[in-house]
């Protein structure tokens, strides 16, 4: 794993990779007063006409955190693309995630549109994440203009993305359910057992 140099503190040069990389900045997403972001950007300059990439990152709505996966969104960086991480709201025992962790990730967007050209990102936006990542990334190719998802005013340029990139994202809770697969994490997730109508409760 490449590793960077001076982490502790906001802005650090990798020096392997040769990316700068801005950390924990905040996003305004309402109910969630942990909202930040990282951004990643190679240190040479972001390659003209590229879309900012959004990672997402997995780990069943219950846990992970922005800086997993860099095997994923590193080489993006070190080919010419800014990218933005993010964290989100994740699920409890006591307290699910739905829907806030899509009003974190379309907060996110609405951040790139607002605040990205301070770091020169594009605000056309290709969307990726594994697992759980996938399963929003696939929410925000689906979902602009869609009330439930956005309580905050859109951005310019609206909620939607350019493109979505997810990899292995679950797509059918029912299908998952009727095989018998592990579904604990998105009961967590929804805040309700679930059988196999489209229906949870």
């Amino acid at each position: 794993m490449k590793v960077c140099l001076l982490a502790t503190i906001p802005i650090i040069l990798c020096a392997f990779t040769g990316a700068e990389t801005h950390l924990n900045i905040r996003y305004d997403s309402s109910k969630n007063e942990y909202a930040v972001l990282d951004v990643h950007t190679p240190a040479s300059g972001i390659a003209a006409g590229v879309p900012t990439v959004m990672f997402i990152h997995g780990g069943g709505w219950y846990r992970g955190d922005k800086a997993d996966s860099p095997e994923l969104w590193m080489p993006l960086v070190e080919e010419g693309y800014g990218v933005v991480a993010c964290n989100y709201t994740l699920s409890t025992t006591t307290e699910p995630s739905y829907p806030q962790a899509i009003h974190d990730v379309k907060a996110v967007v609405a951040w790139i549109r607002e605040h990205g050209d301070d770091y020169d990102l594009s605000p056309t936006i290709a969307v990726m994440g594994p697992s759980a990542g996938g399963h929003l990334t696939e929410i925000l190719a689906t979902t602009s203009g869609v009330a439930t998802f956005e309580p905050n005013p859109a951005p310019l340029g609206e909620y939607a993305v350019q493109a979505s990139i997810p990899f292995f994202g679950l797509c059918d809770f029912v299908m998952q359910v009727k095989q018998g697969s592990n579904t604990p994490p998105f009961e967590k997730f929804l805040g309700g057992e679930l059988n196999d109508t489209r229906e949870h409760g």
